[in-house]
């Protein structure tokens, strides 16, 4: 298994097994944002065909253009699913794309864990079926990322 850094302006065509995006060290705690990964979700976002399924898992989702991607996506005849979590600490952020996303998405979901005040979905993912690429279909994409969906985790 070989791991690959990718800029976000490399082909799909090219998707290896493995793909590891990181944050510029020289930009982590600067002011600069680093939009790498979330360049990478919105080309797989718009590259999966209808017929096909997106699941989005996340903490924090405050991105109006990838909300915006998902609901393309539902209208183009994929399945999309988005579960967002729901407590104090992640509601300001959710707010504005919630509304958005609940509007327009048939399956669409807010997650409260009951377990106690601290428990949030920490592990953000996303599940594509089938990517399309200039190579050919890619099936069962897995994103998984430790980065939330808003521009201030950009920076991180």
């Amino acid at each position: 298994m070989s791991f690959v850094q990718w800029g976000c302006s490399e082909s799909l065509a090219q998707l290896p097994a493995v793909e590891v995006l990181f944050t510029d060290p020289t930009e982590v705690g600067s002011d600069e944002r680093d939009a790498a990964l979330l360049l990478r979700v919105q080309e797989l976002i718009r590259q999966t065909p209808a017929g096909e399924e997106i699941t989005v898992c996340v903490f924090k989702f405050g991105i109006d253009q990838l909300a915006e991607d998902l609901i393309n996506a539902e209208q183009r005849g994929v399945k999309v699913r988005v579960i967002l979590n729901d407590g104090e600490t992640s509601k300001e952020v959710n707010e504005d794309v919630s509304k958005i996303l609940k509007k327009n998405l048939e399956d669409y979901h807010f997650i409260e864990n009951d377990i106690s005040d601290k428990g949030i979905i920490h592990n953000k993912f996303l599940l594509f079926s089938e990517v399309k690429t200039n190579a050919g279909a890619v099936s069962h994409v897995v994103v998984q990322t430790s980065s939330n969906f808003q521009k201030k985790g950009t920076k991180k």
